[in-house]
């Protein structure tokens, strides 16, 4: 990803992220998004390539360590960016924006809210 860190940074767009907590043998889903509802961006990078002689293009999120709001429930979590950040991202210098967001940037939907709902499942 050295290249790509460099010459391919990119902003993915979101209005959450999911985190999965084990507690004993239960895994429980937690939705992580903004208070408002808006979305917001995630620090990423993309790369092109070939797939059996096809074009693929891909992307993946860069993660840092939890805020105080994640860390109990996970030791990762997505880079993201306040609205006004983002563009830094994508200019050379903005390595040192890989910084966890703020706590109250985000919010923990409940267990009962956010709980993915699969058809027949």
């Amino acid at each position: 990803f050295r290249e790509a860190f460099r010459k391919r940074r990119c902003l993915v767009p979101a209005d959450g992220f999911w985190e999965w907590e084990t507690v004993g043998k239960k895994k429980i889903p937690w939705k992580f998004s903004r208070p408002d509802g808006e979305g917001f961006c995630m620090a990423g990078l993309w790369e092109s390539w070939m797939d059996q002689g096809e074009p693929l293009e891909t992307f993946t999120i860069i993660t840092t360590t939890p805020n105080g709001l994640v860390s109990p429930v996970h030791d990762r979590m997505p880079v993201i960016f306040t609205p006004d950040a983002g563009e830094a991202w994508l200019e050379e210098g903005g390595v040192g924006r890989l910084q966890p967001i703020e706590d109250d940037f985000l919010i923990k939907a409940s267990e009962e809210e956010s709980g993915p709902r699969l058809p027949g499942i």
